[in-house]
């Protein structure tokens, strides 16, 4: 099934469309309000290929089709961005446009008679009384709420390190963002865990913690990886910027 809704942001459109039950964005939108000046170079060089996709429809100008990108490439995207708008734009689509289809069916039918119309009323304002209570018990935990909670796309700490110096300049080796993250309270700071992401982190949906088989003298043992997600890209990036002015 294949379902398309239209938002604005800043008087500009962003075309999504639900395919099988998953979100996308259609590419050359987010690109330019982003500030890519090549889009099709831009989206194939930040986004990665199982993130993105072709999808033909009547209604878009290209004959051929335009690129839709998931929310892990939705993420990509902004983290690419050099705008001071990109934080702004992060938030409306965390804020409005993920909440909207996803807790108050975005992609519903329009109701045909009066008792139907009074019934998607009634159901809407439950719907959003429901999310307000929800807002304000995720409050102490994340500025991003918990309706993102997409791990594509999760590199590791080092990773992440190379891309905030590349692409936004703020020179923090991987020894170093790891102190930072423990001293902040993201990572354990002792014992065996140390490093390891905290549990709350993980179901916010920062972190995973990818399981790896490592070879010791006295045999195999299992061990945890620190992946940063496409969501903890973003959020962190945002954190280092703050604390770097």
């Amino acid at each position: 099934m294949k379902t398309q809704q239209v938002f604005n942001f800043e008087n500009n459109s962003i075309r999504t469309i639900l395919v099988n039950d998953e979100l996308y964005f259609v590419g050359k939108d987010v690109a330019e309000i982003l500030g890519y000046k090549n889009v099709s170079r831009d989206i194939n060089r930040h986004v990665d290929e199982e993130d993105r996709q072709n999808y033909q429809n009547g209604t878009f100008e290209s004959p051929r089709g335009l690129t839709i990108i998931n929310e892990s490439g939705l993420y990509s995207l902004i983290l690419g961005s050099k705008l001071p708008k990109a934080k702004k734009f992060k938030r409306w689509v965390t804020s409005e446009v993920l909440p909207s289809i996803r807790k108050t069916g975005g992609y519903t039918n329009v109701p045909r008679t009066f008792s139907e119309a009074l019934r998607l009323a009634a159901d809407t304002e439950e719907e959003r009384a429901r999310m307000e209570q929800q807002i304000k018990l995720d409050a102490p935990y994340t500025m991003f709420g918990k309706t993102v909670s997409n791990s594509d796309g999760a590199i590791s700490i080092g990773e992440f390190c190379k891309i905030v110096y590349q692409k936004h300049g703020i020179s923090i080796g991987r020894n170093k963002m790891f102190s930072w993250l423990r001293k902040k309270g993201y990572l354990i700071s002792y014992g065996r865990e140390k490093n390891n992401p905290k549990q709350k982190y993980i179901e916010q949906g920062l972190f995973v913690s990818n399981p790896v088989i490592v070879a010791r003298t006295q045999g195999n043992i299992q061990e945890a990886t620190t992946l940063i997600t496409g969501k903890g890209q973003v959020y962190f990036l945002e954190k280092l910027q703050e604390d770097s002015k």
